[in-house]
């Protein structure tokens, strides 16, 4: 189980979901999740020809609002990885208090040709 801290930072320019009140869309939140655990997982050597599919969200909460300057602070952690199925529980934080919370499945794609 690894677990790898990440920060990402918000601009104004980044966030336009609504033209008079920016806040990052939940989607995007939950997007960097997924791609700081397909880090994790193509990080190991068996992994490095394959290609993580997101196909489950599980137990996603969203608690705060992550608006333009705030600075994204992710923890993914990788609670299962067995054959070709992988599962990651991610926290995404501002100012130390948990903005999105979120379980991840990920199918893990041969892509040999």
């Amino acid at each position: 189980m690894t677990i790898i801290p990440e920060t990402k930072n918000r601009t104004l320019e980044e966030i336009e979901q609504f033209p008079d009140y920016s806040v990052m869309p939940g989607v995007l939140i939950v997007e960097t999740l997924a791609q700081v655990s397909g880090i994790i997982i193509l990080q190991k050597e068996e992994n490095h020809e394959k290609i993580g599919l997101l196909t489950g969200i599980e137990n996603c909460r969203f608690k705060k609002q992550v608006r333009p300057g705030d600075q994204l602070y992710l923890e993914v952690e990788m609670t299962r990885v067995r054959g070709a199925v992988a599962k990651a529980h991610g926290i995404a934080k501002v100012h130390n208090n948990i903005v999105c919370e979120a379980g991840l499945t990920f199918f893990l794609w041969n892509n040999e040709k």
